[in-house]
């Protein structure tokens, strides 16, 4: 549960954001909780490129989580498993740019997967990725990796997992106490699975 009310900062003058906003995305949660939101994203929900609705959903999601720890094991917490989150609790999949679920499992048989580990870092630029929207397949990639874990794991387990990370950032040791195997592993069966045609 949210600890506090989140604090939403709705801009509609471009300059005041970038005046007032340290990032240019259409959406932003901080580490305190509060998430802006960009004119361009309140005019593409008027143009129904996107749903203001789904994208709240997906910061506050990031928005939750923080409230729930301090900023380093915020900054460390996994980058893949943040978005993974916040995307599938937003039933982003198949909306506006991220594809859905199915078409995740068929971008990532014609060989596009990005390894988890290497979101967000110097090694992501090196990785092979032909998708037309980047961003929204890695984010949909993650939600569907979450998304087998609780059909695998369950979601209890899967809970105890995330909440875990809020306090210890060895993705590694908590993953493998939580669900009795290795990440690397996991990831490994995922990708076997997806390429031998594992129904979405």
């Amino acid at each position: 549960t949210f600890t506090r009310k989140a604090r939403l900062f709705i801009f509609c003058d471009k300059a005041a954001y970038f005046q007032r906003s340290i990032s240019n995305a259409r959406f932003c949660a901080f580490p305190n909780g509060s998430v802006v939101i960009s004119p361009w994203a309140l005019e593409e929900d008027r143009d129904g490129k996107i749903s203001l609705d789904i994208y709240l959903t997906h910061e506050l999601s990031h928005a939750l989580l923080l409230q729930q720890t301090d900023l380093y094991h915020a900054y460390k917490y996994p980058h893949w498993l943040r978005e993974g989150i916040a995307t599938y609790s937003a039933n982003q999949m198949g909306t506006s740019f991220y594809p859905s679920k199915e078409e995740t499992y068929r971008l990532i048989r014609q060989g596009n997967f990005m390894p988890p580990e290497d979101f967000q870092t110097s090694m992501e630029d090196k990785v092979k990725i032909d998708v037309e929207y980047k961003s929204p397949f890695f984010y949909s990639e993650f939600a569907c990796m979450v998304d087998r874990l609780v059909e695998t794991q369950g979601k209890e387990k899967f809970l105890v997992y995330m909440k875990r990370l809020l306090k210890d950032s060895d993705n590694e040791r908590v993953f493998r106490v939580v669900f009795g195997k290795e990440f690397e592993e996991f990831v490994a069966e995922f990708k076997e699975a997806v390429s031998k045609g594992m129904p979405a």
